[in-house]
């Protein structure tokens, strides 16, 4: 009878961690399951996957009977790991595994050049670059207002009178940090419009009308009239009205008539509390057409008919005669 001797390998290794993927600190543990008749492990960590035990992967522990081991604050990146079980008669090998370190991004801070308060709604972010950000979102009052933002800088236009809280969340796979939130004041005061007219170049019966787009945001409406320019509102410009809409229109008009020769200068500015706007000024050239005066033939004078009465007295006195000779003549 013969008899074979039996030479146990070391038994089955299963290696587990207790991170998250990825890890967030680099600080995590790895244990491994007991091997049956193995003596000692040897653990190996590379940057790549290990297929083979060589001169490219590192040994971080040799023959350790303590079947765990714990890292800190390992630097971001992959860490593949394998645990070899050892006995006099040879190895086993566990399972690979792998471990992606990934910090959460860092700290950045957020700025603007908003005014104070700010009356055109428009504002340009910018925030300081957070290590390990792979985008970033915006919000304003807590509501995700852009996400995906790559660049650090970003615009925000047409916001309206309001306060406005906003921060920036720089995110990757590892998590997210918020930058400081800032508060933005607006308070928007009249936006940009235009006055044009009808009349025209030059005008020719002092009738016209002046029209002008509406301006966002505006209370009321001024219309200033002068015969020069008006650069700006003094004691050469008067006011032609005060104009406060009872309709929300795009365009309104107003119309002059009667105007004599002459060159005349109109400019509206729109108001609100927080400010105003004007537009720019418009010039018209009034030139009515010459009319000449027909001449009259004066009336003719009333002259008394003196020479009928003549007639008459000579006619009277001529029948008187023929009466009275032919008295004599019976």
């Amino acid at each position: 009878m013969f008899l074979t001797k039996y030479n146990p390998l070391p038994g089955k290794i299963l290696l587990i961690h207790n991170t998250t993927s990825p890890d967030i600190d680099g600080t995590f543990t790895l244990s491994w399951s007991e091997s049956l008749d193995a003596k000692n492990y040897t653990m190996y960590q590379s940057n790549s996957s290990i297929s083979k035990v060589d001169s490219s992967v590192n040994k971080i522990m040799e023959e350790n009977t303590n079947r765990t081991i714990k890292f800190h604050n390992l630097e971001e990146g992959i860490y593949y790991y394998i645990v070899i079980g050892y006995n006099d008669y040879g190895i086993t090998t566990s399972n690979l595994i792998n471990i992606i370190v990934q910090y959460p991004p860092g700290e950045f801070f957020l700025y603007h050049d908003a005014d104070f308060p700010d009356k055109d709604g428009t504002v340009n972010l910018t925030w300081s670059h957070s290590q390990g950000a792979e985008y970033y979102d915006l919000y304003i009052n807590d509501s995700l207002y852009q996400d995906i933002i790559i660049k650090n800088s970003y615009v925000v236009n047409n916001l309206d009178t309001g306060d406005y809280g906003i921060a920036i969340f720089a995110i990757n796979e590892a998590g997210e940090r918020q930058s400081d939130e800032v508060t933005i004041y607006i308070r928007r005061s009249p936006s940009s419009f235009s006055l044009s007219t009808d009349a025209s170049s030059p005008d020719t019966d002092g009738t016209f009308e002046l029209m002008w787009t509406k301006s966002a945001y505006s209370s009321y409406y001024v219309i200033y009239n002068s015969t020069a320019l008006i650069a700006e509102i003094n004691d050469t410009s008067s006011i032609l009205l005060n104009f406060i809409p009872s309709f929300d229109l795009p365009t309104y008009r107003y119309n002059l008539s009667g105007l004599k020769n002459g060159t005349f200068y109109y400019k509206i500015y729109a108001f609100n509390q927080y400010g105003n706007y004007s537009t720019k000024c418009v010039q018209i050239q009034v030139t009515l057409p010459h009319i000449p005066q027909i001449l009259q033939k004066p009336s003719p004078r009333y002259v008394f008919p003196y020479e009928i009465i003549v007639y008459i007295i000579a006619f009277t006195v001529l029948g008187i005669l023929i009466i009275v000779y032919k008295k004599f003549k019976k």
